[in-house]
């Protein structure tokens, strides 16, 4: 009994926190049935940190509590409530939800939009609705919630179902984040006959994945999206990674690094910036840098309009330029004074993510620092490795008896290290796989910064 007692104090001392974190405030905490608004949803922001501990608490309670067995077959059926969430929101389910009001629509007339069979729809939104996706009103009518709202276009049905290959485009990207795994049931599941073929259980290469199995495919991930008939996920997928950027804090990357300390005139690379999400945070606050965007050709056309639209002064200064450029080639730019990479490693197996910082290192000159934003995975146990000594590196342990790592409170960094392992042969790094790989490649470690709540913590090395 110690620890569902223990476990039941943390969410209620939790609830407490909170409760007073918004009274001092005079916000309340916004109730699930409520629909999602940026303004209304702020304070959660401030009361993060607090989160993390009970969300980890209440699935570790749930956890302890659930029969053995049917927790596991529960955990082995996840995948029905990610297929009906995809496939009601690829159905438009949300926005025709929002036109038709709080009251919500019977999944007769939700059907006679979209065209779906309504007995089978309603059994989707039913899982999707315990599961807090949705909400039932009354018997097989459905209303939208604080999440599914979260992830509206915006759009009108009518305007989607004209031009549905438009339908993310003009919006912010968040609403594509719950259709961007529609794919993923179809590579995830090749995992084992991936993993336990002696062929293929410790390739690297990006050609011998899950992905690759799943969809039939000699080509890579990214050779596959930029596909002619794949033209609808590529167009989805970029959107998606600005969608990700509007999560947490959106000048994250300006925080725990010395931007404004750096000389007039300083160089800074974005390899692998897409369309300057971060140089443009950066810009924005700190005139007396230059910026160099790097990507692909194709990328880069995109980026140009992008920033003629937004910041043109920028481009008519020369603070920024946008330059075509494969990371996996000689860096043109010698002797920045930042290298940036932000989303960028954890796309490759560690021997292309090598290849990557080593064409850095051979650019670099002996003051050239590297900055590089990604996931950081905990073990879900405590670690007293060889690497506390490097400041940030060490994490503050949570009240016993959580995990290590907050357990599902942290969960979708791991998802996401699968979803890189399917499709990439590649990773989200633990701190000891940073270090080793940053060695590999001629960088030392010297300091790491996160804060609650950041999406990705900043790993500051130096020429080694």
């Amino acid at each position: 009994m110690a620890d569902l007692l223990a476990l039941s104090k943390l969410i209620a001392d939790g609830v407490a926190a909170i409760q007073s974190k918004c009274d001092a405030r005079n916000t309340p905490f916004p109730p699930l049935d409520s629909t999602y608004t940026p303004q209304s949803d702020a304070i959660r922001m401030e009361v993060i940190a607090d989160t993390l501990p009970i969300i980890a608490a209440a699935n570790q309670l749930i956890a302890t509590l659930q029969v053995p067995q049917m927790y596991a077959v529960h955990m082995g059926c996840v995948l029905h409530i990610s297929a009906a969430w995809t496939t009601v929101t690829s159905g438009h389910v949300i926005e025709i939800l929002r036109e038709a009001g709080p009251q919500g629509a019977h999944v007769n007339d939700i059907a006679a939009r979209n065209g779906m069979d309504p007995s089978k729809l309603a059994r989707l939104l039913r899982i999707c609705a315990t599961y807090h996706l949705f909400r039932e009103v009354s018997p097989d009518v459905f209303t939208n919630n604080r999440i599914s709202s979260a992830v509206d276009t915006g759009k009108s049905v009518d305007d989607i179902l004209a031009h549905p290959e438009d339908k993310h485009v003009g919006t912010t990207g968040s609403s594509t984040l719950a259709e961007i795994t529609t794919d993923y049931g179809k590579t995830a599941f090749y995992l084992p006959d991936v993993l336990l073929d002696p062929k293929t259980a410790s390739s690297e290469e990006v050609t011998e994945t899950a992905f690759n199995r799943g969809f039939r495919t000699d080509l890579s991930w990214f050779k596959w999206l930029h596909q002619p008939e794949n033209a609808y996920r590529k167009k989805r997928f970029g959107l998606s990674m600005t969608g990700l950027s509007h999560i947490g804090n959106k000048k994250e990357i300006i925080n725990g690094f010395d931007w404004a300390g750096l000389p007039e005139g300083s160089i800074i690379v974005d390899v692998g910036g897409g369309i300057g999400t971060c140089t443009e945070c950066i810009y924005d606050e700190y005139k007396h840098l230059k910026f160099v965007i790097q990507d692909r050709e194709e990328v880069i056309a995109d980026t140009t309009e992008v920033w003629k639209a937004r910041r043109p002064d920028a481009l008519i200064s020369g603070a920024v330029t946008l330059q075509p450029h494969d990371f996996f080639t000689e860096q043109p730019v010698k002797n920045a004074t930042v290298f940036f990479l932000r989303a960028i490693l954890h796309d490759w197996p560690t021997a292309y993510a090598a290849r990557i910082l080593s064409h850095l290192r051979a650019a670099a000159g002996p003051h050239t620092t590297l900055v590089v934003a990604d996931n950081i995975i905990r073990y879900a146990c405590p670690d007293e490795g060889p690497y506390q000594d490097i400041p940030g590196t060490e994490t503050k342990s949570p009240p016993a008896p959580l995990l290590a790592n907050y357990g599902v409170a942290s969960g979708l960094e791991y998802n996401f290290d699968l979803f890189m392992l399917a499709h990439f042969n590649a990773e989200e790094r633990t701190i000891r796989r940073f270090v080793d790989l940053l060695g590999q490649a001629g960088w030392k470690l010297d300091r790491v910064y996160r804060e609650p709540g950041d999406h990705f913590p900043r790993l500051i090395a130096s020429p080694a």
